[in-house]
C-alpha cells in the first residue's frame, strides 16, 4: 500500500519543559499555547447592511502543566513570590491606595515572570519543535489533587502559567 506522506507525523510523548531558573521541572502532561484574535466591527450609516470586520487584539490561552508531586518546593516558592509581589504594604492599615504605599522589596519581588520553553523530542531525545512563552507567571497553583487511602495512584500537583505571546519553531 502506497504512503500519502514520506515523512511520519510528529509523536508527543516526550517533551520537557523549562522554566529558566527552576532546578526540577518534569511533567507528565503540558498543554501548548494557542491565540484568538478578537473581531472589530465597523459600519457607517450610509453603507452596505453588513458591518466590515477587522481583526482585533489577540489573546492567549493558559498553558496547563502536571506533574507527580515531589520533594522538590521550586513550584511552590515560585507561587509564594508572587503572592509576596502581589501584597501592598500599607502602613495606615484598611485605608485607600495612596502614592507613600509600595510592595515588598528584595528577592520576593523581583523576577515573578519567566520566560518559559516548551520541547517537542524525538524518540531519540532530540528537539523537533518549540515553543517559547514570554513573560509568563504562574495563575494557579495546586500542591496536589486529593488523598484517597484506597487508591493506588501518585499525587499529582498542577499549574496553570499566563504569558503575553509565544513564539513557534522547528528545530
Amino acid at each position: 500500500m502506497a504512503r500519502s506522506a514520506s515523512v511520519d507525523p510528529i509523536d508527543k510523548f516526550r517533551f520537557s519543559v523549562d522554566f529558566g531558573g527552576l532546578s526540577r521541572a518534569g511533567f507528565t502532561s503540558c498543554s501548548l499555547p494557542s491565540e484568538s484574535n478578537g473581531e472589530i466591527q465597523y459600519r457607517e450609516g450610509n453603507y452596505r447592511d453588513t458591518h466590515e470586520k477587522s481583526p482585533g487584539l489577540t489573546s492567549y490561552s493558559d498553558i496547563s502543566l502536571s506533574r507527580g508531586v515531589t520533594t522538590d518546593q521550586d513550584l511552590y516558592i515560585w507561587a509564594e513570590q508572587i503572592k509576596t509581589h502581589n501584597a501592598t504594604v500599607r502602613p495606615s492599615g484598611d485605608a485607600a491606595f495612596g502614592a507613600a504605599d509600595k510592595r515588598p522589596e528584595g528577592e520576593a519581588s523581583n523576577d515573578i515572570r519567566r520566560e518559559i520553553t516548551i520541547t517537542l523530542l524525538d524518540r531519540e531525545g532530540k528537539g523537533i519543535k518549540q515553543w517559547v512563552l514570554y513573560n509568563a507567571h504562574l495563575s494557579e497553583f495546586n500542591p496536589g489533587d486529593g488523598l484517597d487511602a484506597n487508591a493506588e495512584e501518585k499525587l499529582i500537583n498542577s499549574i496553570t502559567l499566563r504569558h503575553e505571546g509565544y513564539i513557534e519553531t522547528v528545530l
